[in-house]
């Protein structure tokens, strides 16, 4: 039995629309029977909506009910193009991804600046 309708998105989020009426199916199978290591997956339906506030998501009608979210250093793909959106190339190589949430500390940027008229020995400290 088919669960999964499509799939949108590749990397850091990937969101899941579920054959109509299959929704907790699915997040019960994911979150609970069959868990994937490094990803967590959130319903983002108002009334149970789990999914944390800093991605701004909202309910819209643009945004399915499930959202899976990698942790850094890993990516979520699909293997059964099919249901995925948009399709990639069997050749296409991903050299890298983004998404990830900027809360985590490996996800901090580096600023360097040299020059006249900088500053150096003024050091910022991340907010």
């Amino acid at each position: 039995m088919e669960l999964l309708h499509t799939s949108i998105g590749n990397g850091a989020v990937k969101q899941l629309i579920a054959v109509t009426g299959k929704t907790h199916q699915v997040y019960s199978q994911l979150r609970n029977h069959t868990p994937i290591p490094n990803v967590k997956i959130y319903y983002t339906t108002p009334k149970i909506g789990d999914l944390p506030e800093w991605y701004h998501y909202g309910k819209s009608v643009r945004v399915p009910d499930l959202v899976l979210v990698a942790q850094p250093g890993y990516a979520i793909l699909t293997r059964d193009s099919r249901k995925q959106v948009p399709q990639r190339k069997p050749q296409e190589v991903l050299a890298g991804m983004s998404g990830y949430n900027n809360h985590y500390p490996e996800m901090l940027g580096v600023f360097l600046a040299y020059g006249p008229g900088k500053n150096f020995d003024l050091i910022v400290v991340p907010a």
